[in-house]
């Protein structure tokens, strides 16, 4: 699908398989990424950005709007490529080492999957969103099922233990006066689902459990 010239000096720019870091926060937000004033630079990043940036800072608008949509989404993907999650095709950096997000390539699907994650239908990729949304849900709902305990494993026992160095340290300063005055402090950090008070009664039991005196044996 093309997304149609602005102008008739403009010709229509063509989404295809993959998209520059900048084109695809352009083309989410609507934005034709090379207007024929804009093709007459240079085209260096500052360009780039300072494009992909016009109209932020002007009144409410609609044009405002799109513009804050494409760098919200340009933030967005960079974020997402340095944390491993978006994969550039090509990645290509500046002389600062930093990312160039007018040569580096990533797939149009990673940003159909994005709007599809924050429950977006940019006008231009709505042709490509079903069957992602369809296969994003899927995936969710594997990745939600596989966060819980395995039943007949050790559930959240691996994760408790990870509390009790804490929980003895706190005990040894007087700031917890029992396992479970302990675990409440810590409840925040213990895994699963449930109340503050249900997570350190679980975890409180398995350290009480675990660091019992044996009782002495008698003949």
């Amino acid at each position: 699908m093309d997304l149609p010239a602005s102008t008739g000096n403009d010709t229509p720019f063509k989404i295809g398989d993959t998209l520059t870091i900048y084109e695809a926060a352009m083309v989410y937000a609507s934005r034709h990424p090379y207007p024929y004033f804009f093709a007459v630079k240079n085209g260096s990043i500052e360009d780039h950005l300072e494009y992909l940036k016009l109209g932020v800072s002007d009144k409410p608008s609609r044009k405002r709007a799109r513009a804050q949509k494409s760098w919200d989404i340009y933030c967005e993907i960079i974020k997402r490529v340095e944390q491993g999650i978006i994969k550039p095709v090509k990645v290509s950096y500046d002389q600062t080492r930093k990312i160039d997000p007018s040569r580096t390539l990533i797939q149009t699907s990673g940003l159909v999957e994005l709007a599809a994650e924050r429950a977006e239908r940019p006008r231009y990729l709505r042709h490509l969103l079903d069957g992602t949304t369809i296969k994003l849900s899927l995936r969710n709902k594997h990745e939600r099922r596989q966060r819980g305990p395995v039943p007949g494993k050790t559930g959240f026992r691996d994760q408790d233990r990870q509390l009790f160095a804490p929980m003895a340290e706190l005990i040894k300063n007087g700031e917890a006066r029992s396992p479970y005055g302990a675990a409440l402090k810590l409840a925040d950090k213990a895994a699963g689902p449930g109340s503050p008070a249900n997570k350190a009664k679980r975890v409180s039991a398995l350290y009480r459990k675990e660091h019992a005196e044996p009782n002495a044996e008698t003949n």
